[in-house]
């Protein structure tokens, strides 16, 4: 009984410690933190990539792009949406014992994946390599969003955000000094992965200790619900990352790993409207959720005028990437790429679907529709796939954008209908 008591007056101590340094932050101060912490670690792998073309050959950024893109699924698998729902758990509906057992399972699931994948996709010497270099750098940031989501529960989104920075700060710093140093794919790789290692623990010891809501991870409690509620969101996430980088796969299959970094380098533009596309309509959403309580048809009025604004902006950057895009590219990866100038427009177009393919993801949510969400996602990995499979080893780059925009065109067609009768019930309901 004594220990039951000291354990209770442990968890009240505990509570207040995590609340109140939250009260002493102001908002603006988490929030920039916490974007600082994001928009590095979104260009990271970006940086790499470009430095990667900047001092290696084609083959070599080939290799390193599929590998990162084949360890970014696998942290999907290990992050397991399981973070999404600590994030906003706010209540503590659920432990930290309870994330991190999910966590355990989730990263050593994503582990064995892995020691499978070179054999199912043909991968041996540096691309094996280099996968599973990059899958631990990869399952480590997995292992260490557990603590940073902990931090974000906490409204401590200013130490969440410093967290993140620092990691992915050294991370990069190490990687960068190695390849320019060395010029060898590898030994950067193998430099990332241990200066994160020693980062995130470094980062966990100084900021997270206090945080943590309990003491001993290995008692029962609710991961099994915990399990069952973030399964259909890692779907989701991995229904996403798989209509993105089906042509990567194919061209792994049927093409060379020069035509893989070709690719890597007319694509990297793509993301860019994909992000600004982001800053147009996020801001919108409280607007749209109150334009759909109206029911006066300003829902479909705000996602018309957004929908043509994104596909303007998307043509417009066509024809920059058309008109300097060869430049750009060479600046920034030291590779002459103008024998494909009419195919860095063509993705810039494409581009523009994926973001309406964002924009309505999130609509969905807001009207509550996500079984409509994973079944358009299964459509558009078959007719990625299928389209792939049909001209990637006839055609090359243009059967890669051809898979690409037929995947992309498909999940917009099921985002309408999905859309339409979304609203068509909430106008009956």
């Amino acid at each position: 009984m004594k220990m039951r008591q000291d354990r209770l007056a442990e968890g009240k101590e505990n509570k207040p410690a995590a609340a109140e340094p939250a009260k002493k932050r102001t908002v603006p101060s988490g929030v920039l933190w916490f974007t600082v912490g994001n928009s590095m670690q979104a260009g990271t792998t970006v940086l790499m990539t470009m430095l990667t073309g900047y001092v290696l050959d084609l083959k070599s950024v080939g290799i390193f792009s599929f590998a990162l893109m084949a360890s970014q699924l696998l942290y999907t698998v290990g992050l397991f949406g399981a973070n999404d729902l600590q994030m906003t758990d706010y209540d503590h509906r659920y432990r930290f014992g309870d994330y991190f057992k999910v966590k355990v399972v989730s990263t050593l699931t994503a582990m064995l994946i892995c020691f499978i994948l070179p054999g199912l996709l043909g991968l041996h010497g540096r691309k094996m390599a280099c996968l599973f270099l990059l899958t631990t750098y990869m399952l480590i940031n997995s292992a260490a969003e557990l603590y940073q989501s902990m931090l974000f529960q906490a409204q401590r989104l200013d130490l969440s955000g410093k967290m993140l920075f620092f990691r992915m700060a050294v991370s990069l710093a190490g990687f960068a000094v190695v390849i320019l140093i060395k010029r060898s794919l590898l030994q950067a790789c193998a430099v990332l992965l241990s200066v994160n290692f020693v980062a995130t623990c470094f980062s966990v010891r100084h900021w997270c200790g206090v945080y943590r809501d309990s003491p001993c991870i290995l008692r029962d409690g609710k991961e099994k619900e915990l399990f069952i509620k973030s399964f259909p969101l890692c779907l989701s996430v991995l229904g996403f990352l798989l209509n993105i980088n089906a042509p990567k796969f194919l061209i792994n299959y049927f093409l060379t790993d020069e035509i893989q970094g070709i690719y890597t380098i007319l694509f990297m533009p793509v993301y860019a409207v994909n992000l600004i596309s982001q800053f147009i309509f996020k801001p919108y959403l409280i607007k749209y959720a109150r334009n759909l309580e109206k029911q006066d048809g300003s829902f479909e009025k705000l996602l018309l005028s957004q929908t043509l604004f994104i596909e303007f902006c998307a043509c417009l950057a066509a024809f920059g990437m058309w008109l300097l895009g060869p430049w750009l590219l060479k600046l920034l990866f030291s590779k002459d790429l103008m024998a494909y100038r009419g195919w860095m427009g063509a993705f810039m177009v494409s581009g523009g679907l994926m973001a309406l393919n964002q924009l309505c993801y999130f609509l969905l949510v807001l009207l509550k529709r996500q079984k409509m969400i994973l079944a358009n996602y299964s459509v558009g990995i078959i007719v990625s796939f299928t389209a792939g499979i049909a001209v990637i080893p006839h055609t090359g780059i243009m059967g890669t954008w051809l898979a690409f925009t037929l995947g992309q065109t498909s999940l917009l067609a099921g985002y309408g209908m999905a859309l339409r009768s979304g609203i068509k019930k909430r106008l009956c309901d």
